[in-house]
C-alpha cells in the first residue's frame, strides 16, 4: 500500500470543524470497493474518502492504532461502517 503525506489541505469555510491538523498521513485503499483512502492526524482525527469523490469525513477521537486498523482491514468499508461510523462522532467536510 502507498502512503501519502499531505502538508496542507484548504480550510472548509466552516470554521467549526477545526480541520485540517497541521500534517495529515494518508493510506489508500485500492482493495476497497467504497473507501479510496483512510488518514489520521496528531489530533486524533481519522479521515475517510470515499471513492465517489465526494464524501470526505472526519471522526473524532479515533486513535492511531484503530485508524491504521481500518486502512488494513480485509474489508476497509465494513470495518469503517461496522465500528468506527457506531462507535466515534463524524463531520462531513465540504
Amino acid at each position: 500500500m502507498t502512503v501519502i503525506e499531505r502538508e496542507r489541505l484548504k480550510r472548509p469555510k466552516c470554521s467549526s470543524t477545526r480541520y485540517p491538523a497541521e500534517r495529515i498521513i494518508w493510506r489508500e485503499t485500492p482493495n476497497s470497493s467504497n473507501v479510496k483512502a483512510i488518514g489520521w492526524d496528531s489530533r486524533r482525527h481519522m479521515y475517510v474518502v470515499y471513492k465517489d469523490g465526494i464524501h470526505v469525513y472526519m471522526y473524532d477521537d479515533v486513535s492511531r492504532q484503530r485508524a491504521v486498523y481500518a486502512a488494513n482491514a480485509l474489508s476497509v468499508g465494513a470495518y469503517v461502517s461496522r465500528v468506527i461510523q457506531r462507535t466515534f462522532q463524524a463531520v462531513r467536510i465540504p
